[in-house]
C-alpha cells in the first residue's frame, strides 16, 4: 500500500497531466490551495471525504 507522499506524488503528477494547477483543481473541487498542496505534499490528515474528492477530480481510486 501505498504511503501519504506516495499518493500525493501520483495526485500531482495527475493534476500535472490534465493540465489543472492547484489553483484551478482548489476551485473545480471546492477545496482550499493550501489543502491541496497538504495532499501533494503527503501532509494530509484531514478527512477522508477531502482526499476522495481530490482523487476523483483526477481520475484516481483509493484501494484498500
Amino acid at each position: 500500500m501505498a504511503n501519504r507522499v506516495e499518493i500525493g506524488k501520483k495526485v500531482r503528477l495527475e493534476r500535472k497531466a490534465l493540465g489543472f494547477t492547484q489553483r484551478e483543481l482548489s476551485e473545480l473541487t471546492r477545496i482550499n490551495k493550501t489543502t491541496i498542496s497538504e495532499i501533494e505534499n503527503g501532509r494530509f490528515t484531514g478527512s477522508f471525504d477531502i482526499f476522495e474528492r481530490v482523487l476523483d477530480a483526477v481520475g484516481l481510486q483509493f484501494d484498500v
